[in-house]
């Protein structure tokens, strides 16, 4: 994921997914000089968390944030995520979305 993010000068990106690799990934991204914007999980509709700094949100308060960058920080989800982020912004052109399912989509 740094590679990618790295190959298409993204220098700030949200974290979808706030699970032990979410951690792992946000830890690697900070530490290559990229900013965490918010950090967005499901699970933030039904209980208040935090990742390193970041107050865990829903994907509805990162889109009225105007967030349109995603890193999806899962690999047994990432198509559901991703799917579920493209509904979500549906005509949206602006968007980016790196996942481990390729280099970038939009």
């Amino acid at each position: 994921l740094l590679q990618q993010l790295q190959q298409c000068d993204i220098t700030e990106t949200a974290i979808y997914g706030a699970g032990e690799l979410g951690l792992s990934v946000y830890n690697m991204l900070v530490s290559h000089g990229i900013s965490i914007n918010c950090v967005i999980d499901r699970r933030a509709e039904t209980t208040d968390f935090k990742l390193a700094e970041h107050d865990v949100i829903t994907l509805e308060r990162a889109k009225l944030k105007g967030i349109k960058c995603f890193t999806v920080a899962s690999r047994a989800y990432a198509y559901e995520i991703t799917s579920y982020i493209r509904k979500e912004y549906s005509n949206d052109e602006a968007l980016c979305i790196f996942s481990y399912l390729s280099v970038r989509d939009v």
